[in-house]
């Protein structure tokens, strides 16, 4: 479910009926445990995917840096050689990170 379909969704469950106050008040706890169900839901996800971004990160600067298992390197050979460890800056790396960092927005 995206961000579009449950704003509709939230739209017509919140039309109040001015005819029918008593009927409306008691279906109050239903809607506020729909939407709790989906707040949690969408937290998880979103904590999910901060994890993911967070343990894709630490994986690929152990890569760049040279810290990584060997077998890392026989899978992906790098084959550039670095004179200097700090401030690495690798084009791929970054767009990743900014597409993660945008999968996590939507989730939010």
């Amino acid at each position: 479910m995206d961000l579009e379909k449950l704003q509709e969704q939230a739209d017509s469950d919140l039309k109040i009926n001015d005819t029918e106050l008593d009927l409306e008040s008691l279906k109050t706890p239903q809607l506020h445990n729909k939407y709790m169900k989906h707040l949690t839901k969408f937290k998880l996800m979103l904590s999910r995917a901060e994890g993911y971004l967070a343990n894709t990160k630490r994986q690929l600067w152990e890569y760049y840096t040279g810290k990584a298992d060997a077998s890392v390197y026989a899978k992906q050979p790098f084959n550039f050689k670095l004179l200097r460890q700090e401030g690495i800056k690798v084009e791929s790396v970054e767009e990743l990170v900014s597409k993660l960092k945008e999968e996590a927005k939507v989730i939010s």
